[in-house]
């Protein structure tokens, strides 16, 4: 008999006085072929700056059929400043079809 489940991960430990959290989510999507990530945080004079990239898939691409939220959390130690977040977006549409 083969198990199905898999093992949880063990979770990251956040101590919310050094760690700052990022999360940064699209919503739902009707097919696969989405994503979205933090490609980068910078800490400008009065806030912090999160730089996304958000893919969507073209017309001609070959995706899954199923529903889909893309998400992307990021931890980043000792930036413990209370600012606000500025979250730039770069979205591009990609063809990955033939």
């Amino acid at each position: 008999m083969h198990d199905i489940c898999s093992s949880i991960p063990e979770l990251t430990a956040v101590n919310f006085t050094t760690d700052l959290m990022f999360a940064v989510f699209q919503d739902q999507c009707v097919t696969g072929g989405y994503m979205t990530t933090i490609t980068r945080i910078a800490l400008a004079s009065n806030s912090y700056v999160v730089c996304v990239d958000e893919l969507n898939p073209g017309p001609g691409c070959i995706v899954t059929h199923a529903l889909t939220e893309p998400y992307h959390i990021v931890k980043i130690s000792g930036f413990s400043q209370d600012l606000p977040a500025q979250f730039v977006y770069n979205i591009a549409v990609v063809d990955y079809g033939p």
